[in-house]
Protein backbone atom coordinates (compact mmCIF):
# COMPACT_ATOMS: atom_id res chain seq x y z
CA UNK A 1 0.00 0.00 0.00
CA UNK A 2 1.02 3.81 -0.58
CA UNK A 3 1.41 6.60 2.23
CA UNK A 4 -1.85 7.15 1.84
CA UNK A 5 -2.85 3.80 2.86
CA UNK A 6 -6.06 1.79 1.30
CA UNK A 7 -6.16 0.39 -2.31
CA UNK A 8 -7.35 1.51 -5.46
CA UNK A 9 -5.67 2.94 -8.95
CA UNK A 10 -3.53 5.63 -9.02
CA UNK A 11 -0.18 4.82 -10.14
CA UNK A 12 2.72 6.81 -10.26
CA UNK A 13 1.12 10.08 -9.23
CA UNK A 14 -0.70 8.75 -6.04
CA UNK A 15 3.06 7.42 -5.63
CA UNK A 16 4.48 10.95 -6.27
CA UNK A 17 1.59 12.35 -3.86
CA UNK A 18 2.41 9.83 -1.00
CA UNK A 19 6.01 10.89 -1.17
CA UNK A 20 5.46 14.53 -0.59
CA UNK A 21 2.91 13.70 2.24
CA UNK A 22 5.29 12.37 3.63
CA UNK A 23 8.70 14.76 3.22
CA UNK A 24 5.72 17.42 4.52
CA UNK A 25 5.46 15.28 7.36
CA UNK A 26 9.06 15.15 8.23
CA UNK A 27 10.31 18.47 7.93
CA UNK A 28 7.54 19.88 10.39
CA UNK A 29 9.06 17.47 12.65
CA UNK A 30 12.32 18.34 11.74
CA UNK A 31 12.55 20.85 13.97
CA UNK A 32 11.34 19.41 16.91
CA UNK A 33 14.25 16.81 16.48
CA UNK A 34 16.81 18.96 15.64
CA UNK A 35 16.33 20.88 18.80
CA UNK A 36 15.46 17.90 21.12
CA UNK A 37 19.03 16.54 19.91
CA UNK A 38 20.68 19.83 21.25
CA UNK A 39 19.43 19.11 24.35
CA UNK A 40 21.36 17.49 27.38
CA UNK A 41 20.82 12.95 26.84
CA UNK A 42 18.87 14.52 23.65
CA UNK A 43 20.73 12.72 21.20
CA UNK A 44 21.29 9.56 23.13
CA UNK A 45 17.85 9.14 23.82
CA UNK A 46 16.63 10.19 20.34
CA UNK A 47 18.55 7.22 18.82
CA UNK A 48 17.36 4.92 21.36
CA UNK A 49 13.56 5.81 21.03
CA UNK A 50 14.16 6.17 17.40
CA UNK A 51 15.22 2.19 16.91
CA UNK A 52 12.14 1.30 18.89
CA UNK A 53 10.10 3.40 16.83
CA UNK A 54 11.50 1.32 13.80
CA UNK A 55 11.27 -2.02 15.20
CA UNK A 56 7.64 -1.43 16.30
CA UNK A 57 6.31 0.08 12.86
CA UNK A 58 8.02 -2.04 10.94
CA UNK A 59 6.61 -5.58 12.86
CA UNK A 60 2.96 -4.08 13.03
CA UNK A 61 3.32 -2.96 9.15
CA UNK A 62 4.72 -6.66 8.27
CA UNK A 63 2.67 -8.98 10.77
CA UNK A 64 -0.13 -10.72 9.30
CA UNK A 65 -2.04 -11.56 12.29
CA UNK A 66 -2.07 -8.92 14.47
CA UNK A 67 -0.84 -5.90 11.97
CA UNK A 68 -1.14 -4.82 8.68
CA UNK A 69 1.17 -7.63 6.82
CA UNK A 70 0.13 -10.26 4.57
CA UNK A 71 1.02 -14.10 4.28
CA UNK A 72 3.42 -13.52 1.39
CA UNK A 73 6.36 -13.68 3.34
CA UNK A 74 4.93 -16.28 6.03
CA UNK A 75 5.31 -14.02 8.66
CA UNK A 76 9.33 -13.83 9.08
CA UNK A 77 9.78 -10.32 8.56
CA UNK A 78 7.58 -9.56 11.61
CA UNK A 79 8.99 -12.51 13.59
CA UNK A 80 12.26 -11.24 12.54
CA UNK A 81 12.05 -7.63 13.84
CA UNK A 82 10.33 -9.59 17.09
CA UNK A 83 13.77 -11.26 17.33
CA UNK A 84 15.79 -8.18 17.30
CA UNK A 85 13.46 -6.95 19.68
CA UNK A 86 14.32 -9.38 22.20
CA UNK A 87 17.78 -10.11 21.49
CA UNK A 88 18.09 -6.18 22.59
CA UNK A 89 16.63 -6.80 25.83
CA UNK A 90 18.47 -9.83 26.64
CA UNK A 91 21.56 -8.36 25.98
CA UNK A 92 20.49 -4.89 28.05
CA UNK A 93 19.49 -7.55 30.62
CA UNK A 94 22.71 -9.17 30.31
CA UNK A 95 24.95 -5.76 30.73
CA UNK A 96 22.94 -4.14 33.88
CA UNK A 97 23.56 -7.79 35.70
CA UNK A 98 26.76 -7.81 34.64
CA UNK A 99 27.94 -4.30 35.68
CA UNK A 100 25.68 -4.68 38.87
CA UNK A 101 28.26 -7.50 39.54
CA UNK A 102 31.51 -5.33 39.04
CA UNK A 103 30.33 -2.83 41.50
CA UNK A 104 30.15 -5.75 43.75
CA UNK A 105 33.25 -7.70 43.12
CA UNK A 106 34.69 -3.69 43.12
CA UNK A 107 33.50 -2.46 46.15
CA UNK A 108 35.05 -6.10 47.99
CA UNK A 109 37.88 -6.31 46.54
CA UNK A 110 38.55 -2.66 47.67
CA UNK A 111 37.38 -2.66 50.93
CA UNK A 112 39.63 -5.39 51.83
CA UNK A 113 42.67 -3.02 50.53
CA UNK A 114 40.81 -0.77 52.89
CA UNK A 115 40.93 -3.04 55.59
CA UNK A 116 44.40 -3.65 55.34
CA UNK A 117 46.07 0.12 54.78
CA UNK A 118 48.65 0.66 56.95
CA UNK A 119 47.79 4.31 57.47
CA UNK A 120 44.70 6.71 57.53
CA UNK A 121 46.36 8.46 54.96
CA UNK A 122 46.76 5.18 52.79
CA UNK A 123 42.90 4.06 53.15
CA UNK A 124 41.94 7.68 52.31
CA UNK A 125 43.98 7.59 49.02
CA UNK A 126 42.56 4.29 48.48
CA UNK A 127 38.84 4.61 49.23
CA UNK A 128 38.94 7.89 46.49
CA UNK A 129 40.36 5.02 44.09
CA UNK A 130 37.66 2.83 45.16
CA UNK A 131 35.05 5.96 44.05
CA UNK A 132 36.96 6.15 40.55
CA UNK A 133 36.76 2.23 40.09
CA UNK A 134 33.02 2.12 40.84
CA UNK A 135 31.79 4.84 38.89
CA UNK A 136 32.18 3.42 35.37
CA UNK A 137 30.36 0.03 36.37
CA UNK A 138 27.54 2.02 38.16
CA UNK A 139 27.10 4.59 35.10
CA UNK A 140 27.08 1.24 33.65
CA UNK A 141 24.25 -0.14 35.38
CA UNK A 142 22.31 3.40 35.36
CA UNK A 143 21.73 3.53 31.36
CA UNK A 144 20.99 0.20 31.41
CA UNK A 145 18.47 0.20 33.93
CA UNK A 146 17.24 3.74 31.96
CA UNK A 147 17.60 2.04 28.44
CA UNK A 148 14.96 -1.10 29.58
CA UNK A 149 12.35 1.23 31.09
CA UNK A 150 12.56 3.29 27.73
CA UNK A 151 11.79 0.02 25.86
CA UNK A 152 9.02 -0.65 27.87
CA UNK A 153 7.49 2.93 27.91
CA UNK A 154 8.19 3.02 24.21
CA UNK A 155 6.63 -0.27 23.38
CA UNK A 156 3.24 0.64 25.44
CA UNK A 157 2.90 3.72 23.91
CA UNK A 158 3.82 2.24 20.50
CA UNK A 159 0.91 -0.61 20.91
CA UNK A 160 -1.68 1.93 22.13
CA UNK A 161 -0.67 3.84 18.84
CA UNK A 162 -1.19 0.70 16.40
CA UNK A 163 -3.52 -1.38 18.17
CA UNK A 164 -6.02 1.38 18.87
CA UNK A 165 -9.27 -0.29 17.70
CA UNK A 166 -11.48 3.32 17.71
CA UNK A 167 -9.55 3.84 14.39
CA UNK A 168 -9.77 1.72 11.17
CA UNK A 169 -7.06 -0.02 9.68
CA UNK A 170 -6.07 2.30 7.49
CA UNK A 171 -5.39 5.26 10.08
CA UNK A 172 -3.31 2.44 12.02
CA UNK A 173 -1.22 1.89 8.65
CA UNK A 174 -1.29 5.44 8.45
CA UNK A 175 0.09 6.04 12.08
CA UNK A 176 2.49 2.83 11.70
CA UNK A 177 4.64 4.45 8.02
CA UNK A 178 4.54 7.91 10.02
CA UNK A 179 5.92 6.26 13.11
CA UNK A 180 8.81 4.60 10.81
CA UNK A 181 9.80 7.22 9.23
CA UNK A 182 10.09 9.33 12.78
CA UNK A 183 12.30 5.99 14.03
CA UNK A 184 14.64 6.60 11.11
CA UNK A 185 14.75 10.91 11.52
CA UNK A 186 15.24 10.22 14.97
CA UNK A 187 18.18 7.90 14.69
CA UNK A 188 19.76 9.72 11.98
CA UNK A 189 19.76 13.67 13.98
CA UNK A 190 22.68 14.97 14.80
CA UNK A 191 23.88 17.78 17.05
CA UNK A 192 24.76 21.22 16.03
CA UNK A 193 26.83 21.20 19.61
CA UNK A 194 30.41 19.33 18.64
CA UNK A 195 30.44 18.40 22.39
CA UNK A 196 27.30 16.66 21.92
CA UNK A 197 28.15 14.13 18.94
CA UNK A 198 29.27 10.98 20.59
CA UNK A 199 25.89 10.46 22.30
CA UNK A 200 26.92 8.07 24.50
CA UNK A 201 29.76 9.57 25.59
CA UNK A 202 27.97 12.86 26.29
CA UNK A 203 25.57 10.57 28.20
CA UNK A 204 28.45 9.22 30.17
CA UNK A 205 30.56 12.68 30.87
CA UNK A 206 27.28 14.38 32.04
CA UNK A 207 26.70 11.19 34.64
CA UNK A 208 29.94 11.43 36.14
CA UNK A 209 30.25 14.99 36.41
CA UNK A 210 27.16 14.06 38.45
CA UNK A 211 28.53 11.34 41.05
CA UNK A 212 31.55 12.13 40.76
CA UNK A 213 32.86 13.73 44.26
CA UNK A 214 33.93 16.88 44.18
CA UNK A 215 37.70 17.42 45.31
CA UNK A 216 38.72 18.42 48.01
CA UNK A 217 40.84 21.32 46.62
CA UNK A 218 37.75 22.72 45.07
CA UNK A 219 35.83 22.46 48.28
CA UNK A 220 38.19 24.60 49.89
CA UNK A 221 39.30 27.45 47.59
CA UNK A 222 38.67 30.86 48.41
CA UNK A 223 35.78 32.51 47.13
CA UNK A 224 36.92 35.77 45.20
CA UNK A 225 33.28 37.06 44.57
CA UNK A 226 32.74 39.19 47.77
Amino acid sequence: GGWGGGGGGGGEPRAMDDKARAEAFLSTLKPMVDTLADKSFGLVLLKKIGWMYEKEAEKFLNDPVAGAGTWLDLGLRSTGVSMQQRTSTLQTKFAALKAGVNVFTTVQSSENDVANAKSEEEAAELRAKQQKDILPHVLDALWNASALDIDSTTRHVCNKLLHDTSVSMARRVLRGKGLYLLGKMFQEATSSNEAETDSMQTFEDALRAAFAPKDAADDEAPRCDR
